[in-house]
């Protein structure tokens, strides 16, 4: 069939066919670094929940071997928690609820503390806070996506989060990073 085309066709059809070729394969090079990174960026809020967890976890043992009240070891986590800033210009921050889930300590959001956040929904209708709660019954730890705002009154935008739970406690600390940062 190739025979029958003219020279210039057959050429023309060669090259066309490389480009588009190289093109799959750019497409799936993307694809494939793209989820290697976002992979990246969930192991490193795993280890950065994990510092924080850390330090409910002393207190706990503290509690535990009589040192302190349970009460006292929870403020004393939940000031050592808020007090932890990580990121590029160390102004990303932790929030602590728990599994009812009703909010413990928020350091961005303080105005959530105390609150039941049970009805809290981004605007696509993703029940929140119920999410992380299902993840950390399940798992004990576990990945939750959803929109927030950068800053009060900001309209939300995507954001991925890592979060792990403090059994004893029924504690969930978390923290997260906007997806148009790990895109940039």
């Amino acid at each position: 069939m190739l025979e029958r085309l003219r020279l210039s066709t057959r050429i023309a059809l060669i090259g066309i066919i490389t480009t588009l070729c190289f093109a799959c394969a750019l497409v799936w090079i993307h694809v494939r670094i793209r989820a290697a990174y976002y992979d990246a960026k969930y192991y490193t809020l795993s280890r950065i929940v994990q510092s924080a967890w850390g330090a409910m976890e002393y207190y706990g043992k503290q509690a535990q071997a009589g040192k302190m009240t349970t009460i006292e070891a929870q403020e004393a986590a939940k000031r050592t928690v808020r007090a932890i800033r990580w990121g590029p210009a160390f102004n990303e921050s932790f929030w602590i609820n728990d599994l009812e889930p009703r909010m413990m300590m928020n350091t961005g959001t303080p105005a959530l503390e105390g609150q039941a956040l049970s009805e809290k929904k981004d605007p696509n209708g993703v029940p929140i806070f119920l999410e992380m709660v299902e993840a950390c019954r399940e798992k004990g730890f576990g990945n939750v996506e959803y929109m927030w705002p950068k800053s009060n009154g900001a309209t939300p935008s995507p954001k991925i989060n890592y979060v792990k739970l403090y059994e004893p406690w029924g504690w969930i600390v978390g923290t997260g990073m906007y997806v148009d940062d790990v895109e940039a």
